[in-house]
């Protein structure tokens, strides 16, 4: 059984962390009248902000209708979800606490007077409205500002996070050296579920398994067969979204071509695909499909190859910007490099770093946009490349 269902809080006394901002939202919620204001919980994904809203609700004793706002965000849409439990007073004992999840993912074009019924909503409702969102600084929170008490949820510090791995090794009988409980509560960096995930992995009941992430992807990337890739993913040390894509720098990195080189691609990008899900529902259950995914899908192709470990120098967002525009940039390399008289590679490695320092001149950048037709998003990330 995975431990992050196992040891998921059961109170909202047994939660992690923010214990002053629990004690504060369990007050905002007994103290709830109508024409009062919404909570709006704000924090990290992982932090726990969902659970907290199931907790509360299950603590004092109301019924939770539930909605994640991403997945519903026109006017509409959330009156026909939301809009009798807004006007509505209960019958019966059970009251109704309303839960808006992912408020922030209402965005752009997408809104169509959804924040504006928010908090028309909020005015007018016969039940509390409780909402969480990722980014504290998006335009929605900040809109819903003026009809929320904002509750900001912090990551918990290690110490905390290690004392309740500590407990949970308890719960098992089992033992792990205060180092790398210590390592795991930095690594995780505030998430608990990442945590216990990571514990679980690096356990087995006769020994403690201890490997870095070069060692964890170098045994992947030479393993024989699906059980030994299995345990290589099992004891890698870091974050899920991390060994994948310490993965994909390694085989893009890497002399493998052609169609072997896609059909890898492709088995991490239902790997990356299914990290999504999981982040978009909140279902943790799903990640234990994660290695299966990869080391299913990826042994008949790393037979027989030799694809060392590689780890990209340049930051993520940049090398996904850089991988989507890659043609692009390749002919704008191959454009610059032929007024210079050089070659591609050449330009990169011996002009480029010299190039982007003189793009700074907004003068230099409009010539050389006008000379060659290059377009300003191409020459800023010509910029931006040639800093690194």
């Amino acid at each position: 059984m995975m431990w992050v269902e196992k040891y998921r809080p059961k109170s909202v006394e047994e939660m992690v962390g923010n214990e002053k901002v629990r004690i504060s939202l369990i007050s905002w919620l007994r103290k709830w009248q109508k024409g009062s204001k919404a909570a709006l919980l704000v924090g990290p994904p992982g932090i726990g902000k969902t659970t907290l809203a199931r907790l509360l609700a299950k603590m004092e004793r109301y019924n939770m209708v539930e909605l994640n706002a991403s997945d519903t965000r026109t006017r509409e849409t959330l009156s026909r979800k939301i809009g009798e439990a807004t006007r509505s007073e209960s019958l019966v004992a059970q009251r109704t606490l309303i839960f808006l999840d992912e408020i922030d993912g209402i965005t752009g074009r997408a809104d169509y007077g959804a924040v504006e019924f928010v908090k028309e909503a909020v005015r007018q409702s016969m039940n509390p409205i409780l909402m969480a969102a990722n980014d504290e600084e998006s335009d929605q929170v900040r809109k819903l500002g003026e009809v929320c008490q904002v509750f900001k949820l912090r990551p918990p510090p290690p110490r905390e996070i290690v004392m309740y791995l500590k407990h949970i090794l308890e719960e098992e009988g089992l033992e792990i050296g205060d180092e790398r409980l210590s390592e795991i509560a930095v690594v995780c960096r505030g998430d608990i579920r990442y945590a216990i995930n990571m514990l679980q992995a690096g356990l087995s009941e006769s020994k403690e398994r201890s490997i870095t992430t070069q060692e964890s992807i170098t045994l992947f990337l030479s393993s024989k067969d699906e059980s030994e890739a299995m345990d290589a993913l099992s004891m890698y040390p870091g974050q899920p979204r991390d060994k994948v894509r310490e993965i994909f720098s390694s085989i893009v990195r890497s002399r493998v071509r052609g169609e072997k080189r896609g059909r890898m691609l492709r088995c991490i990008s239902d790997a990356d695909i299914l990290l999504g899900r999981i982040n978009a529902t909140g279902n943790w259950r799903l990640l234990r499909h994660l290695d299966k995914i990869l080391a299913g899908c990826m042994i008949r192709e790393l037979r027989g190859e030799k694809i060392a470990y590689t780890r990209e120098s340049i930051p993520w967002e940049l090398q996904v910007r850089i991988w989507n525009r890659s043609k692009r940039l390749k002919e704008v390399y191959g454009l610059l490099a032929g007024m210079l008289r050089t070659s591609s590679s050449q330009f990169v490695s011996g002009f480029l770093p010299y190039i982007s320092v003189m793009l700074e001149s907004g003068e230099f950048a409009e010539k050389i946009s006008s000379i060659t037709g290059v377009g300003t998003e191409e020459l800023d990330l010509l910029k931006e490349f040639g800093q690194i």
